[in-house]
């Protein structure tokens, strides 16, 4: 062997140990990367998960709303609304929180007091006594710590109940035996086919009102 061919010889040995060398050092950083990717979604997954809730009330016809209204005023149903929504964190979308405030007249404080709004809105940057956010899922950004224990209760509209049917755990549906020509509408095939019929009461009256709880199939 010439001295050219051992000096040829011998920088292949030096590139093949240092391609090899590059190789390990990739796959040392890849199992790093996989190893702390691991770590970060089990932290993930230990974290406890917020509870989202439907709130809603429906006619027979499944609708809940008429010309950016509710149609009626059904005592007991707000009482139902309030007590479990109360201490809690409530989002809307604009069309709800305008007919609240209406309903409210002049108020001042929360617009709904005892719990913390949300409204979902593409187009309003700040609205008195509530934050406005982008999407339903914006919402947890805004929470903190003193807010772990609350669910979260999706009031409404049709945006709002939409994005919220695939991530909310229960559904508290109160049932209106009466028909008032709504022209908004709960999606019900959607709730019977992802949920549950867990509890029933029955409240008489005229018209009479079921307040029915639903939880998410497994």
């Amino acid at each position: 062997m010439t001295n050219e061919q051992r000096q040829q010889w011998a920088y292949q040995q030096q590139m093949r140990a240092a391609i090899q060398a590059a190789q390990h050092e990739q796959q040392a950083q890849r199992v790093a990367t996989a190893r702390q990717a691991a770590q970060v979604q089990q932290m993930i997954d230990e974290m406890p998960r917020r509870q989202y809730a439907i709130i809603v009330a429906v006619d027979i016809q499944g609708g809940f709303a008429k010309a950016g209204e509710i149609p009626w005023h059904y005592p007991a149903d707000f009482r139902w609304f309030k007590g479990r929504t109360k201490n809690q964190v409530v989002v809307m979308g604009r069309v709800t929180y305008e007919d609240i405030v209406k309903r409210r007249g002049e108020f001042t404080g929360n617009v709904l007091s005892d719990r913390k709004c949300f409204v979902v809105s593409n187009t309003l940057t700040e609205l008195p006594h509530a934050t406005v956010v982008k999407s339903v899922g914006d919402v947890e950004h805004h929470l903190d710590n003193t807010d772990e224990d609350k669910t979260i209760f999706l009031i409404g509209g049709e945006r709002v109940f939409a994005e919220g049917l695939s991530i909310a755990d229960t559904a508290y549906v109160t049932v209106v035996n009466a028909e008032h020509s709504c022209d908004r509408f709960f999606p019900t095939d959607f709730l019977m086919e992802h949920f549950d019929s867990d509890k029933v009461y029955k409240h008489d009256g005229s018209p009479e009102l079921r307040f029915t709880i639903w939880k998410r199939k497994i």
